[in-house]
C-alpha cells in the first residue's frame, strides 16, 4: 500500500492553500466592522456592505460594486450609512441610504450634505 511522504504532504496541503486562496480573494468571509442604530445593524461580508434589522431577519447588501466597502457607521438619524470605499485605486467616502440606491461620494461638488452636528 501506498504511503505518502511528508514532503508529499507538506505540497498538498500548499496546493490545497491556494486554491482556497485563490477561491475567496475579494476577501475574508467573515462579518467584520458591525456598527448599529437603535433600527440597523451594518456590516461588512465579502467587501460589501449589508444591512439587517436590529431583531433579526434576512441581511439586504447595500453595495456590490468592485472594490472594497469598509468601516461603515450609521448616521445620527438612521437614515445613511457612510463608509469608506476603495474603487480605482483610491479610498474615499462615501454615503449610501439605508434602504439602499446608489453610493453617492459627498465630498464631489453638487453633493447634499446629510452629516451634520444636529444629527441630519
Amino acid at each position: 500500500m501506498y504511503k505518502p511522504s511528508t514532503i508529499g504532504k507538506i505540497f498538498l496541503c500548499f496546493l490545497l492553500g491556494l486554491s482556497a486562496q485563490n477561491i475567496y480573494a475579494q476577501g475574508s468571509m467573515l462579518l467584520r466592522q458591525p456598527n448599529a442604530s437603535k433600527d440597523h445593524i451594518v456590516f461588512v461580508h465579502a467587501d460589501d456592505l449589508w444591512v439587517v434589522d436590529h431583531k433579526g431577519g434576512d441581511a439586504r447588501r447595500l453595495t456590490s460594486a468592485i472594490g472594497a466597502e469598509t468601516s461603515p457607521k450609521i448616521s445620527p438619524n438612521g437614515k445613511w450609512v457612510a463608509f469608506s470605499g476603495q474603487y480605482d485605486g483610491n479610498t474615499d467616502v462615501f454615503i449610501v441610504p439605508i434602504d439602499g440606491g446608489d453610493p453617492v461620494n459627498p465630498s464631489v461638488a453638487g453633493s447634499p450634505q446629510l452629516f451634520s452636528p444636529a444629527g441630519g
